[in-house]
């Protein structure tokens, strides 16, 4: 648990629902992944670096916020993680791997 909160930069043993949610607004990549949760393969947007998993995701949130962009211009494969369920839900780019990526996330 110690580790996942290094990683997370959380300096106690919880956080807030309201704390999670400023953490999550502020974090689209992290250097190394956090140990414990599953990384997957997905795709990440370079001009804001926001992350997904399908494709269809993705390009609701080209034709959104980069109108006139193409798939090509904008958008890298990666790999990321969901660190938090729920309604937080959200994927992180992980810039760094030094785990065994887990190949069935149930996504």
């Amino acid at each position: 648990m110690d580790d996942v909160l290094d990683c997370l930069g959380a300096e106690r043993c919880t956080m807030t629902s309201v704390e999670a949610q400023e953490w999550m607004a502020e974090t689209l990549v992290v250097s190394k992944a956090v140990e414990g949760v599953p990384i997957a393969p997905g795709i990440h947007c370079n001009q804001c670096h926001y992350s997904a998993k399908n494709k269809r995701v993705m390009k609701n949130h080209i034709s959104k916020l980069h109108k006139g962009a193409s798939w090509g211009e904008v958008v890298s494969e990666g790999m990321v993680q969901v660190v938090f369920k729920g309604r937080l839900e959200k994927y992180i780019l992980v810039e760094e791997l030094e785990m065994e990526v887990e190949s069935n996330t149930g996504r």
